[in-house]
């Protein structure tokens, strides 16, 4: 404990504190999307036991893999697996294709963020009539519509890729905004979570039903095996695993490094704590909304989507705190909390990014300016279409399946095919060998059959459900906005039983192109004198 205590204190440099700050980015990216509707889908508290032990079971492991790859290897993601075995490179050129589908979904996400900001401050609450009192009926394509201004949103995706852009183009400027992000927004975002959580826990409904949601036991949902995998996809993208990143980071670390072992576990539980934060404020702030009983009665067949619950229910919970505390309180704490989760979203795509400019520099010689300006204008035209919902409904569709795909089958796939890698073709015995010897805190020797066996089964039956729930119309029936029984909607119902093959096909063209753009650059032979400057 003392090692673990002693590391912390180390971690604020950079070859420390950047792979941490990777994972506290996506823990925000997580409070804000994905763990609010991921609890919601399972229902409720099994959600925290089973992320819990998956957390050791392979959460841990999968940290250490990464960390210890790039700390080995001192290279890229796709040229350390490389170094194990060269048919292996390609699934390093997937990740890489998966990470930018992800920073483009990470990205739509972000300018939602940026307009609930705005609204926050001018005419957010007086919608959320549509609240009243939550008995089923609601129009739900009006209000996500409405918080979704074109001007707005692309006015957020314009700030979010100028500021990557002038990020990763000074090093100097990326040292300091991410130093900034560590010690003061990260902090901060902790500190305005616990004041809401505080300030809603005791207002009505705050612990029943919202506490109790949120911490209540099913025995029967935790037997579930679709449960299982859904928080098996959600670790992978609270870690930022599976993307190289980690890895791409931790080939920074100084040789000679003492705490491999413990810098993986401060990783996993630090940015866990933030993300279970993040989870008792939804759901206390939401016990007097009407939004978890929704959760329990409607949701389930489909009227609406469980990727929409973040969006419904931040709105709703300010709205509560406004009929209570007033404007000035909800709406300031709001603004903060959403300019927080924008910032620190940017900053987390800079560091996803990165890795993938650094990447591509192994293989082409350019500019880097040249290819920066490239990728940012890239990044934003590709982005577009995913966030403007308001003239482009299919957007928030693109956005929930993009994560589907490339959290519950790209990554789940690069992670397996990782600890594999190195379970079995490097070998666990001289992966813990390595490991010890980079180690204050060893690895016992039994810990090889987690590396070889355990996590590899889980990612393995993961990826089975995942392939039967969407063989079994999950895509349909989870995303509810295409429910005829929604006027938006009932122009396209004498089609909406086929829709599932449209998403499907989408699915197909996602692993199509993912594959052929990473075997194609697996292909390409390194170049080396690039400009640099």
């Amino acid at each position: 404990m003392t090692q673990l205590f002693g590391t912390c204190f180390r971690m604020q440099d950079r070859s420390y504190g950047l792979a941490l700050l990777v994972f506290g980015i996506m823990a925000a990216f997580a409070i804000f999307w994905s763990w609010p509707f991921e609890v919601a889908e399972i229902g409720g508290g099994p959600s925290i036991l089973i992320y819990l032990i998956l957390l050791l079971g392979l959460g841990i492991p999968v940290i250490l893999v990464e960390l210890v790859l790039g700390f080995w290897s001192k290279s890229v993601f796709p040229k350390s697996l490389k170094m194990i075995n060269s048919k292996l490179e390609f699934f390093g050129w997937f990740a890489v294709v998966n990470a930018f589908w992800l920073f483009v979904e990470l990205s739509a996400i972000l300018s939602w963020c940026a307009g609930f900001a705005y609204y926050s401050l001018t005419s957010f609450y007086p919608l959320t009539n549509w609240l009243n009192p939550l008995q089923g009926s609601l129009d739900f394509v009006n209000f996500f519509f409405l918080f979704s201004s074109p001007l707005i949103t692309v006015v957020g995706l314009a700030i979010i890729w100028v500021s990557i852009f002038l990020i990763l183009l000074k090093t100097s400027w990326a040292s300091r905004v991410r130093r900034i992000a560590f010690k003061i927004l990260l902090p901060t975002l902790a500190i305005v979570l616990f004041v809401i959580f505080v300030l809603t826990v005791f207002l009505p409904g705050g612990i029943n039903p919202g506490l109790n949601f949120y911490l209540g036991f099913s025995p029967a949902v935790f037997l579930g095996g679709s449960s299982w995998r859904t928080l098996i996809t959600v670790i992978f993208f609270n870690l930022g695993a599976g993307l190289g990143i980690l890895s791409f980071y931790s080939g920074k670390i100084p040789e000679g490094s003492k705490y491999l072992t413990s810098y993986s576990i401060i990783i996993s539980l630090s940015g866990a704590g933030l993300i279970f934060l993040g989870g008792l404020v939804f759901f206390t702030m939401n016990g007097g909304s009407g939004l978890i009983n929704l959760l329990g009665s409607i949701l389930p067949i489909g009227i609406l989507g469980f990727p929409a619950v973040p969006f419904l229910g931040w709105s709703a919970g300010f709205a509560v705190m406004e009929r209570v505390m007033g404007p000035i309180v909800s709406k300031g704490l709001a603004f903060l909390f959403y300019t927080l989760i924008f910032i620190v979203g940017v900053l987390g795509l800079s560091l996803i990014i990165e890795p993938i400019k650094e990447t591509l520099e192994t293989k082409f010689s350019f500019s880097k300016r040249k290819f920066l300006a490239f990728f940012v204008a890239a990044g934003f035209l590709a982005s577009t279409p995913f966030s403007l919902t308001s003239m482009f409904p299919w957007g928030y569709y693109l956005t929930s399946l993009s994560y589907w795909w490339v959290v519950g089958f790209g990554l789940t796939s690069v992670i397996l095919v990782e600890l594999m890698a190195v379970g079995w073709v490097w070998g666990a015995d001289n992966a813990i060998g390595y490991i010890n010897s980079s180690s204050q805190l060893k690895v016992p020797k039994w810990f090889k059959w987690i590396i070889k066996l355990v996590a590899p089964s889980i990612c393995i039956i993961a990826l089975i459900l995942g392939i039967f729930d969407t063989l079994n119309g999950y895509i349909l029936y989870s995303w509810g906005l295409l429910n005829p029984s929604i006027s938006f909607w009932q122009m396209f119902s004498p089609w909406y039983e086929g829709l599932s093959f449209v998403f499907l096909f989408l699915a197909l063209v996602w692993l199509a192109t993912s594959l052929a753009t990473a075997f194609i650059l697996t292909g390409v032979e390194e170049k080396s004198g690039g400009e640099n400057a």
